[in-house]
């Protein structure tokens, strides 16, 4: 699969992502690379029903009736998604509850959330954790920063942080934009210095 395929992808799926984020607090960043592992970047069948991470169907409020072969959910929205992955993350058992402390107490160590997500009974399959962490990276550059996806090292490069602020050619700025970015990136690397 190519990165272009992922980065149409990431941008289809972002705002299911950032509900999915909202309730659970996992980085839309790398919700979405997950969901790209699980549907292969939606091109599965359960993806044509708002469904991106595979969700068999058991009669939960937020689904309707299974659409593909009987066993996965189908949601109207991408806001019915998000509510039912906060559900089935929060229910007690099956190894869910590790993946939302996880991603409490480290949200940025990619890493180890998908680890928790794969000893979950989530994962039907190995998870590659480089592959993940690759695409969340590739997610976010699509998708932007939120606070919660602080990134896989914690840090973010210039030119992301020019991107996210809409700066399209930094050497064209003036001096006091420039101390304005200088500001905002400091304040950008203090919060990540906060969460670590």
């Amino acid at each position: 699969m190519s990165d272009e395929q992922l980065k149409s992808y990431f941008a289809k799926v972002s705002t299911a992502a950032q509900l999915v984020e909202q309730k659970t607090g996992i980085p839309a960043a790398l919700i979405s690379a997950i969901m790209s592992w699980e549907t292969a970047a939606g091109t599965n069948a359960t993806s044509k029903y708002n469904n991106e991470l595979g969700i068999k169907y058991v009669g939960q409020q937020y689904a309707t009736a299974g659409k593909v072969a009987g066993m996965y959910a189908g949601y109207k929205t991408q806001a019915d998604f998000a509510n039912d992955v906060a559900r089935i993350l929060s229910i007690n058992g099956y190894g869910y509850p590790n993946i939302l402390k996880t991603a409490k107490s480290s949200p940025s160590q990619w890493g180890d959330i998908i680890r928790a997500w794969n000893a979950s009974n989530w994962a039907e399959a190995d998870y590659n954790v480089t592959e993940i962490v690759r695409r969340a990276d590739i997610a976010r550059s699509v998708q932007g920063v939120s606070v919660a996806s602080g990134g896989t090292s914690g840090a973010i490069s210039a030119s992301n942080l020019f991107s996210t602020l809409g700066v399209e050619n930094p050497s064209s700025m003036t001096q006091d934009e420039l101390f304005k970015f200088a500001g905002i990136g400091a304040l950008v690397v203090g919060v990540l210095a906060l969460t670590k």
